[in-house]
């Protein structure tokens, strides 16, 4: 007999996408159209895996996540702190960039976590 789904693997199933598209404003507002229908695909289909507890969704799910938390982190430590003036030692700090970053992480944190638990495994096929 099969389990039925947790009620929050359904919100994580739905809202997947928002840790991948957590950005500083000024980023978000140069990407066009046509390339939010590429990742809004993707997880369109992911959150149809999850809900439909196939295994391959999960596995998706917990490599996209992961991945994202290792570019995140990546692109966070080079470009938190500009450099504008070696001689006069000012440096410009990216306060958007590190809280996207820092909120980014945390969710993806949290949705990896909760996907990887027993009650989650034990219902995929």
């Amino acid at each position: 007999m099969k389990k039925s789904l947790p009620w929050w693997l359904v919100f994580i199933a739905i809202f997947q996408i928002i840790p991948i598209l957590i950005f500083p404003l000024d980023t978000l507002r140069n990407i066009t159209l046509g390339v939010w229908a590429i990742p809004a695909a993707l997880f369109a289909l992911l959150g149809w895996g999850l809900l439909s507890g196939r295994l391959w969704a999960r596995t998706s799910t917990t490599f996209i996540q992961g991945f994202s938390i290792i570019c995140r982190l990546l692109s966070l430590l080079p470009g938190a702190v500009t450099l504008l003036s070696k001689s006069e030692g000012t440096t410009v700090v990216h306060t958007p960039l590190i809280i996207s970053t820092l909120l980014s992480i945390a969710l993806s944190t949290v949705i990896l976590v909760s996907v990887d638990r027993p009650e989650v495994t034990s219902t995929m096929k």
